[in-house]
């Protein structure tokens, strides 16, 4: 007797299901016109969002990214950039050059926030563009996306700013809670390995295997990332996160075979956290991965990119003008198609800095928040 009833009650629940579908499709839509329509000449243009807005955005990229694996396994075409630290006006640009989602694909690197007073506008737009186009834009973790960075550099002053000291405590603790949940690597073509950082010595370590399949390395990564993450002081996930390529060689002395050899792993006196890994270490990790290219952010680069370690290792970097007081380009990676070849990555777009004002620096960037840990 309650069959007719209960199918009556499913028919009815799809039917408020698809119509609530249709308004949060609307919803965001409009959202992301918004923001893709900012006024750009002037550097004094925000784009009005509310706390409600951010707070609703901020759970709904949670509730996606929790569906997505700590490693995306992606294929080209795909457009893959750096850094943007809070600098949207060039995201505008990148959009505006290489094509707006769907129609183009996007795998982002990380260190969307801090640095330019225009990060919200940043994150939302990111966020907004990856649940409307799942299958189009892919977002990774940088270093800045972190509680312990993004509430020194800047993030935290701009939202304070813009909201009530509660409305303010709740979308910064919002975007917190997403950045938890966001992956921190990927590999596009099954032989380039993306991430924002580098690499860690944690992956010559046990569950991992150096002479293990990509599949056996990909479910230890997975086995040692445990989401929501906020990273350690040491360890993998901070590693990938803030890593760098060791620009020179570091020799150190062996006393049981009384010779001098390359140390892989060194410790980044700069950064004062995480290493530097050597062209060998590069290397055997990307065997572990079955992948010929290491493509990651995190440092400023003159030309918006830059090769190094044997040719085996690219640095992006997408924010050109880099706090306003830099002259680099910004650069994004087209892997228009697949090839067999390590050396043969895509091509680089590369954008020259816009020319401003100075009056328009002190709108656009912390000037007094420069100083840090860079990328």
């Amino acid at each position: 007797m309650s069959k007719p009833k209960d199918s009556k009650q499913s028919d009815t629940g799809s039917t408020d299901t698809a119509v609530q579908r249709s308004i949060f499709e609307a919803d965001l839509k409009q959202l992301a016109l918004r923001l893709m329509s900012m006024n750009t000449s002037s550097s004094h243009n925000h784009v009005q969002l509310s706390s409600a807005e951010c707070l609703t955005v901020c759970h709904l990229a949670v509730e996606s990214m929790k569906t997505r694996d700590i490693c995306l396994m992606l294929q080209s075409p795909l457009n893959v950039v750096a850094d943007i630290h809070g600098q949207f006006h060039d995201l505008l640009r990148i959009f505006d050059s290489l094509g707006k989602p769907p129609d183009s694909k996007y795998l982002f690197l990380g260190d969307y926030v801090d640095r330019g007073k225009f990060s919200l506008e940043v994150i939302m737009l990111l966020f907004v563009q990856m649940l409307m186009h799942p299958n189009s834009v892919f977002l990774l973790r940088g270093n800045h996306e972190t509680a312990s960075v993004c509430c020194r550099y800047g993030f935290r002053a701009e939202i304070q700013q813009r909201f009530s000291k509660i409305q303010a405590n709740q979308v910064l603790s919002g975007f917190i809670r997403a950045f938890h949940w966001m992956p921190l690597c990927a590999i596009v073509d099954g032989r380039i390995i993306c991430c924002h950082g580098g690499l860690s010595p944690s992956m010559m370590l046990k569950p991992f295997d150096t002479n293990g399949s990509r599949q056996l390395n990909l479910n230890a990564l997975s086995s040692q990332l445990h989401r929501p993450l906020e990273p350690k002081r040491s360890g993998l996930a901070m590693d990938l996160l803030w890593a760098d390529p060791n620009p020179g060689s570091t020799m150190v002395y062996f006393s049981n075979s009384n010779e001098m050899k390359e140390a892989k792993w060194v410790h980044s006196a700069r950064r004062q956290c995480s290493f530097l890994f050597s062209g060998a270490a590069l290397q055997q990790v990307l065997r572990m991965f079955r992948v010929k290219l290491l493509v990651r952010g995190h440092q400023m680069a003159q030309a918006g990119f830059r090769v190094s370690l044997d040719r085996r290792c690219i640095t992006l970097f997408s924010a050109p003008g880099y706090c306003g007081i830099q002259t680099n380009s910004g650069g994004v990676l087209q892997i228009i198609q697949s090839s067999k070849e390590a050396r043969e990555a895509g091509t680089f777009f590369v954008m020259k800095p816009t020319k401003w004002e100075q009056s328009d620096l002190e709108q656009l960037f912390w000037t007094d928040m420069t100083e840090g840990p860079g990328g």
